[in-house]
């Protein structure tokens, strides 16, 4: 559930909208950004709280930099640094870093998320990129199982993220939903198959959470 904001080369994120996307996502956070040097990504995860995560993104909030950046809500599997976003995909070109925002319809292993197994999943096919892009995209081949989310992809040697779904514009930024603005949280597909948009976390499924 979360948001993911991906901040192009010219805008800035603030920390008063990262305080925004933390406060209606606060079960953890993660992000890429761009390496020009080495034309990779270098990813960091694991954030449990803001105040850690913005010491070691601040640097890269600013114009200059191209940053991804993901706030969770859990709603499948455990709150715990580990479940944090993005998640690592081996290409026959290298990692590449999946970010997801929403519920995606996917059995899930005790402890694990569905972007975790999506991920895993997707790493043990070899793809490369070209591959990967029409299975994700939107009218690919996991477009049952995408229902109806968003997904920044960070690929290697490629300094824009692939970008699948209803992305919005805020501020310059590019995020996955803006329901962050009003306190609010995207949470996907409810069992009844409707969007569920949230004031508090999504506790359906619930059965499938554990205890921190």
């Amino acid at each position: 559930m979360c948001v993911i904001c991906f901040k192009p080369i010219n805008a800035v994120l603030t920390k008063e909208d990262a305080m925004l996307m933390w406060e209606a996502n606060s079960h953890g956070a993660g992000f890429c950004v761009w390496d020009e040097k080495s034309h990779t990504w270098i990813m960091r995860k694991g954030f449990m709280s803001f105040d850690s995560l913005w010491r070691a993104m601040e640097p890269f909030t600013r114009e200059g930099a191209i940053l991804v950046a993901h706030f969770r809500i859990a709603s499948r599997g455990r709150v715990c640094p580990e479940q944090t976003h993005p998640f690592e995909i081996e290409l026959e070109e290298g990692t590449a870093y999946l970010f997801h925002n929403g519920t995606l319809d996917i059995r899930i292993t005790q402890g694990s998320s569905d972007t975790f197994e999506l991920a895993f999943q997707l790493s043990q096919l070899k793809l490369n990129k070209k591959q990967l892009k029409l299975l994700l995209r939107e009218g690919g081949l996991l477009e049952r199982v995408r229902a109806h989310s968003r997904f920044a992809v960070c690929l290697p040697d490629e300094e824009e993220p692939f970008l699948v779904g209803q992305w919005e514009e805020v501020g310059g930024l590019k995020v996955s939903n803006s329901y962050w603005c009003f306190g609010k949280t995207f949470t996907g597909l409810s069992r009844s198959g409707r969007f569920s948009y949230s004031y508090y976390p999504s506790l359906y499924w619930e059965e499938e959470w554990e205890e921190k």
